[in-house]
């Protein structure tokens, strides 16, 4: 069974949607053709050249990354150049399509943090720092009799998720009334005459992301000439989006075992750490890639350490004596997530015939040389 690129995006950007990322990201279609029929999917750290290689070999067609191909902007291309220049020729003329996901699967539950968490063994994970608003509440009156049609579309557009709850709705019985004018064409009651109907104030959360999918189903489905609709901006903290994540391991261990955890379980040569205060750790805070931002938060939290990358000299001095921050490596604490999103796509094409594959040569671009004098 066939299905195009875009198509499979539209079903991963349900998971990880790109109105959830950081707004000077660039995450979606790098380059590519998304109305072609997927061949195969290779899934790489960073788009390079060995990978394009890699998935022209194997006849794959869709290359996913979790670094954006195009991050800054770009005013020209010289083909002759190595890098991102390359890469793009070579994928246009073996008609490749890169799509990416960055910050919208950092800040998404399953995501970035979610994916270090579970490699260090974390129990109880939620959210370090939920998102707040980006989210609203559309309130409709409906007729009794279009209530499930109208709502059903829109959970159909991804309406009504609350944490890990689909279809959620609010609906009450009131009485709305109305005047029709000469031109008006009521569906109800008679034109040219106050006229009183039972209807249903029917409440349903959506995203920010989905706001013209939402209204166009309510247009599209309500049998008014002009529907009734109120959206409300929420200022409610997002259950199934955020930054980082934290967590428990389930037995206290002491920072040197920690640090040696760490280390074996995202196979670093070399950890950076603050000073150690014989603490023991239970509580761990973290964020895959550059999250030195959040360790304020975890120290708020009461969290015995936190884990993230490329954190600043400064940060260690100002952290000591409060928790044990390490920074364990960007490409370390972020490249595990290809191994969720592999499982997740599989799910979505399941019955599909279609090859999913992490890329074998994902590399480090950071290397470390270890002083054995």
């Amino acid at each position: 069974m066939y299905m195009k690129i875009s198509e499979l995006k539209l079903l991963i950007d349900k998971w990880a949607p790109p109105g959830v990322a950081w707004d000077r990201d660039n995450p979606g279609l790098q380059v590519g053709d998304p109305t072609d029929q997927v061949s195969g999917i290779l899934l790489a750290f960073d788009a390079t050249s060995e990978a394009v290689k890699y998935a022209k070999a194997k006849k794959y067609n869709l290359i996913i990354t979790h670094h954006p191909l195009l991050f800054h902007s770009v005013k020209n291309i010289n083909t002759s150049r190595p890098g991102i220049p390359s890469v793009l020729k070579s994928a246009i003329k073996n008609d490749i399509t890169v799509l990416s996901y960055h910050t919208n699967l950092d800040f998404t539950s399953g995501g970035v943090s979610f994916a270090l968490a579970e490699k260090l063994g974390l129990k109880k994970i939620q959210f370090l720092e939920p998102v707040a608003s980006k989210r609203n509440k559309l309130v409709v009156f409906v007729p009794a009799d279009s209530f499930e049609k109208i709502a059903d579309a829109v959970f159909n557009v991804g309406g009504g998720v609350i944490g890990a709850y689909r279809n959620c709705s609010f609906s009450s019985k009131g009485t709305g009334t109305f005047f029709g004018e000469d031109n008006s064409n009521p569906v109800l009651g008679e034109k040219g005459q106050i006229e009183n109907v039972e209807e249903v104030r029917l409440e349903i959360l959506f995203n920010e992301w989905d706001r013209e999918a939402v209204l166009r189903s309510i247009y599209q489905n309500h049998p008014y000439e002009q529907p009734a609709v109120d959206i409300y901006k929420l200022e409610n903290l997002h259950e199934n989006f955020g930054s980082g994540a934290i967590g428990e391991l389930e037995n206290e261990i002491s920072e040197k075992d920690f640090l040696q955890l760490v280390a074996k379980r995202l196979n670093v040569p070399a950890l950076r750490h603050n000073a150690l205060n014989g603490k023991k750790v239970k509580k761990v805070a973290l964020c895959g890639g550059a999250g030195e931002e959040y360790y304020k938060r975890a120290i708020t939290l009461g969290a015995d350490a936190y884990v993230t990358a490329d954190i600043r000299y400064h940060n260690f001095i100002d952290s000591a004596g409060s928790i044990l921050l390490v920074d364990a490596g960007h490409y370390e604490t972020e490249a595990h997530i290809l191994e969720n999103l592999k499982i997740r796509i599989e799910d979505l094409i399941t019955g599909k015939n279609i090859p999913v594959e992490i890329y074998s040569e994902n590399a480090n671009p950071v290397f470390y040389y270890i002083n054995e004098e």
